[in-house]
């Protein structure tokens, strides 16, 4: 059984709840995620991803690039408000 991680969904409500600066940096990716994210840079390695594991693979790829920039927009708060 292929469990199915959309990781980007879940980055999307996580930042739509409007966490503080504080909760986006403690934010990390779940173990699933984690281990279908290794799975699947295995596959592009290897040559062998599909056309959905390459979308899924993608959609990866995006969450990480939006929680690195909320974390950096989250890390400039903390910091401006300790240098205020």
């Amino acid at each position: 059984m292929v469990l199915e991680v959309d990781a980007l969904d879940r980055v999307f409500h996580l930042l739509a709840s409007f966490p503080t600066p504080e909760e986006v940096l403690t934010l990390k990716a779940i173990q699933e995620e984690n281990q279908r994210f290794d799975f699947l840079l295995e596959k592009n390695r290897e040559g062998t991803l599909s056309v959905q594991e390459t979308e899924e693979l993608n959609k990866f790829v995006l969450a990480e690039r939006y929680m690195r920039m909320a974390k950096a927009k989250a890390l400039l708060a903390v910091h401006g408000k300790k240098a205020a």
